[in-house]
């Protein structure tokens, strides 16, 4: 969705919040990017969507939370200290790691996953071990968690910032590695056109959560992961859903 329609969104939307705030305040204030195929909005709808926001949904529901929504605009790393200095006020999705751990209060996992290396079909590429990736050329999305991490960890990254190009970059056979997550990656591959690539090492497991302000209420974040916690099945077969609905693209783009 085109950023200008976002934004008028996100006014529409706030616009709802404030007229139901009079007569009672949200508990939470939660805030999203667009992110397919955990949180988006839907073009046809005009409404919010995605694997997290619907399982965030049924846990504010059982728990009977009050909240607003909204799609934000901002840059990635003004968004989270937003969040971070805000009274109850939580982001999702969010990839839980050890840097953020102490940063938030957790509410999850609403989906998880993890992240790996891709390879393109038929390439020569092995990885073994960790230490193997040092031979290769690795590229991936910029300020995202995983190549943060992998870059933390003394590892080049030619990082980009979109998702097509660092697609472009491997398909081209200028680097041998793309890095992500294990539901993102084949997710961009089917919306960008390209073939399905080679898992080549399954690097961690994690957990996209609902990551909140430590000035938010504790027995909110309790209670929603009270609910959470017997859903292990419900947020599997949400996520399939979303992953098996994204449309393929007829050329690479």
């Amino acid at each position: 969705m085109p950023t200008i329609a976002r934004i008028l969104l996100g006014l529409l939307l706030s616009g709802f919040a404030a007229q139901a705030e009079d007569k009672a305040s949200p508990q939470l204030t939660l805030y999203t990017v667009e992110n397919s195929p955990f949180s988006y909005i839907d073009e046809q709808t005009g409404s919010f969507t995605g694997a997290g926001h619907d399982v965030l949904m049924r846990l504010l529901k059982e728990t009977g939370i009050t909240y607003s929504v909204a799609i934000s605009d901002l840059p990635f790393k003004r968004l989270l200290r937003k969040i971070e200095t805000s009274d109850n006020t939580c982001f999702f999705v969010l990839n839980r790691t050890k840097s953020r751990e102490d940063r938030y209060q957790w509410v999850g996992p609403l989906v998880s996953g993890g992240w790996a290396f891709y390879k393109r079909p038929g390439s020569d590429v092995q990885v073994a071990s960790f230490e193997d990736l040092k031979k290769y050329v690795i590229t991936g999305l910029q300020f995202t968690a995983p190549i943060v991490a992998l870059q933390n960890e003394g590892i080049d990254v030619l990082d980009r910032p979109t998702n097509a190009d660092a697609l472009k970059l491997i398909a081209a056979g200028r680097a041998d590695l793309i890095l992500g997550g294990v539901v993102d990656i084949p997710v961009r591959l089917k919306e960008h056109g390209y073939p399905q690539m080679e898992l080549a090492y399954h690097w961690k497991v994690s957990q996209l959560s609902l990551g909140c302000s430590l000035t938010t209420d504790k027995a909110l974040i309790d209670a929603l992961n009270t609910a959470n916690t017997p859903l292990t099945a419900y947020r599997a077969a949400v996520l399939k859903e979303y992953v098996d609905a994204v449309k393929v693209s007829d050329q690479p783009n």
